[in-house]
């Protein structure tokens, strides 16, 4: 090949188009922004409210133990077969459960919209699952803390602690009426049984049914002889032919709302009623229980009790004109 048609030859390399491979574009997809989500808070206005909120709550929950009324699980049973019986769909499953405390409704749903509910209370004449907890705790005797701990390990709800509370002062006053109730009626007794026997006593141109009576106190700490220093004393009165309490009552002589931070306007049931010697407190409790007699119709006449002299002394003139006899 000539000098000529080389140069040509690489004349035409020259000119041809060199191509260049582009890498391939990525299309990305467009990002959408989500718009951040405000979790609105619940309003509670107060501590009470809050508890309530808290406690009573709506759950699809089936972990645990619950404690049904068996009147109400087996209704709920009985309604659950005739539907299903009646149903063309006939599907039914936990829909919800509402618990507050030990309190527990199961509301089980049909796919056709039907309902029936299974709760722990079905009773209105009986105390409820919560009140009753509290009464147990009240006899057992223990508190919250020892209650709420038992239901725990048995894998079982708990109450709130100011539902807690809120039974346990009613508990108390229901304790306390049935308890006064029940002294009245055994007094009434007393007496239908006195005027049996023709026992009869006249105070002050009065003539009552006169009985005889047992009489005994106690405090919150033993003193062995020596130490008087208890808190709290009781004295209850027994009537000898029905045997059993026709008066008793308590004196206490601390407050521990009172005396933390001597707070004199805080709204408390304050058991303080005695300032005087813890020695005292007996004998001041029975003179208290004969002097209410009269009341009920009845003078007692004899009374049996222990070798404590102070209280023969305080209670052996209470009658005007006689004088209540120790056998």
């Amino acid at each position: 090949m000539s000098r000529r048609e080389n140069s040509l030859c690489r004349l035409s390399h020259l000119g041809r188009t060199r191509r260049t491979i582009e890498p391939e574009r990525t299309i990305e997809p467009e990002r959408t922004v989500e718009p951040e989500r405000t979790i609105e808070p619940q309003v509670i206005i107060n501590y009470q409210q809050s508890a309530e909120y808290f406690e009573s709550i709506y759950v699809k929950n089936t972990s645990g133990r619950r404690i049904l009324s068996f009147k109400s699980l087996i209704d709920g049973i009985s309604d659950i077969s005739s539907h299903c019986s009646s149903c063309s769909v006939a599907k039914i499953s936990l829909d919800l459960e509402r618990r507050k405390g030990l309190s527990t409704e199961c509301v089980f749903k049909c796919a056709c919209g039907w309902v029936a509910v299974i709760c722990s209370d079905s009773d209105c004449n009986t105390l409820s699952i919560n009140d009753s907890f509290t009464w147990g705790c009240e006899c057992s005797p223990v508190g919250f803390s020892a209650g709420t701990s038992l239901l725990t390990t048995m894998d079982l709800p708990c109450p709130d602690y100011r539902t807690f509370k809120k039974a346990e002062v009613n508990c108390k006053a229901l304790k306390e009426d049935a308890f006064a109730q029940e002294m009245k009626e055994n007094l009434a007794r007393e007496r239908e049984l006195a005027i049996e026997a023709n026992s009869f006593v006249i105070v002050e141109g009065v003539r009552y049914a006169a009985i005889t009576v047992c009489v005994d106190g106690g405090w919150s700490k033993r003193s062995y002889g020596h130490s008087y220093t208890a808190n709290c004393g009781i004295g209850v009165i027994i009537g000898m032919q029905t045997k059993k309490i026709i008066f008793a009552d308590t004196r206490c002589s601390t407050c521990i709302v009172c005396d933390k931070g001597n707070i004199e306007n805080q709204d408390h049931d304050c058991p303080k009623n005695w300032s005087g010697p813890a020695t005292a407190m007996e004998s001041h409790i029975l003179k208290s229980g004969f002097a209410q007699s009269r009341l009920h119709g009845l003078v007692y006449r004899k009374f049996i009790g222990d070798g404590d002299s102070s209280v023969h002394a305080n209670i052996e003139d209470v009658y005007p004109g006689i004088k209540a006899k120790k056998n």
